[in-house]
């Protein structure tokens, strides 16, 4: 996603953001791109829906997984990295995780994946 920072003239204070190209239909993003952006006004988090307030209409994002720990079989969300060596050792063992980028068999995801609704551009 490309957004450009609008600025009040003459100062470093953020007014608004405009998307510098289309938005893409999937995003991650970010705990400290969440607090900072909702900070200044500009996104709004509720309902399982992020929404970007940009110049020329809200986009909005549906959060498809939070921040947290996800078996890499089955996408089940666990609650901490002892549950999740547990959970794979318990119905996954002796099996090669599908993704080679995790061969515990599981993953910590430090983002919000999002995609983007119908009309939300």
């Amino acid at each position: 996603m490309y957004l450009k920072r609008l600025y009040k003239p003459g100062t470093a204070e953020i007014v608004g953001i405009k998307f510098a190209r289309k938005p893409g239909n999937v995003q991650k993003f970010t705990q400290q791109f969440i607090d900072e952006f909702i900070g200044y006004g500009l996104l709004s988090l509720g309902k399982g829906v992020i929404t970007m307030h940009a110049e020329g209409g809200d986009v909005n994002y549906k959060i498809i997984s939070s921040p947290g720990y996800y078996c890499c079989f089955d996408g089940k969300r666990l609650a901490g990295e002892f549950e999740a060596r547990d959970y794979v050792a318990a119905n996954f063992a002796g099996q090669t995780s599908p993704d080679p980028q995790n061969p515990a068999g599981y993953k910590k995801d430090s983002f919000y994946l999002c995609e983007l609704m119908e009309g939300g551009e």
